[in-house]
């Protein structure tokens, strides 16, 4: 083969093998799934949204589980757990979608989506197991979202700044009076505790003969206080 000939195979080959990864390259970035960043608030919470290229919303796994103050490993435990499944009636496998800006991500450029409908209901989920952030998001966004229609049915108009004020205040009140309402179920919890323990001394000290007869005489001399006779056979049972 003189010179000219292995030049041109030598081409040949080289545009073969670019030819092949050039195709490999775009099968690769047709199967990926894109999204687009944007943050966004609930009250003073900052969060961070995520538009799909069909217009879909979603937040991220790890975003989901942050905005209430846990760490990703409950999101994950949540979508396996026997109480979503039961609510959602079916498995859930979060997709996987490249960031296009990441660059208010710290770096993460590739996410876990969840829709708001499985965010809503791990939060809500969560505030039932005692995540205070959690119970006063879902129910500030309720009452939110509530009062949002009914203004509307007026033809009533807010910016989204003053719905975030009222939003915020919203939330701030409900994780302190959950936090009181803890504090009393503590406290109850602890009567409870103390009067156990003073019945099991009383009921312990009463074993004693001593305890029993003198008892025993206290009752009937306060029945016969009240004109009963504890001996009467009507007062058998």
């Amino acid at each position: 083969m003189n010179k000219r000939s292995h030049s041109r195979s030598m081409v040949r080959s080289l545009s073969g093998g670019l030819l092949q990864f050039n195709v490999i390259f775009i099968l690769t970035m047709e199967n990926k799934q894109y999204v687009t960043h944007c943050p966004f608030y609930i009250g003073d919470i900052k969060a961070d949204g995520f538009k799909t290229e069909s217009g879909d919303y979603l937040m991220s796994q790890t975003g989901s589980a942050e905005t209430i103050g846990e760490d990703e490993s409950y999101a994950r435990r949540f979508l396996r757990s026997k109480a979503f499944k039961d609510i959602w009636g079916k498995g859930f496998t979060p997709g996987t979608f490249e960031v296009l800006n990441p660059e208010q991500l710290k770096g993460q450029t590739r996410i876990s989506g969840w829709p708001p409908v499985i965010v809503g209901l791990y939060w809500h989920s969560r505030g039932n197991k005692g995540n205070k952030r959690a119970f006063a998001l879902t129910n500030g966004l309720i009452i939110d979202a509530l009062e949002e229609r009914i203004r509307e049915a007026f033809g009533d108009t807010t910016t989204i700044t003053e719905r975030n004020e009222k939003l915020s205040e919203y939330v701030s009140l409900l994780e302190a009076e959950n936090t009181d309402l803890r504090n009393n179920s503590e406290c109850w919890q602890y009567i409870n505790q103390e009067l156990n323990q003073q019945l099991e001394d009383l009921s312990e000290g009463m074993t004693e003969p001593d305890h029993l007869e003198a008892e025993n005489a206290r009752l009937l001399r306060i029945l016969r206080e009240h004109g009963i006779n504890p001996y009467s056979p009507q007062n058998y049972i």
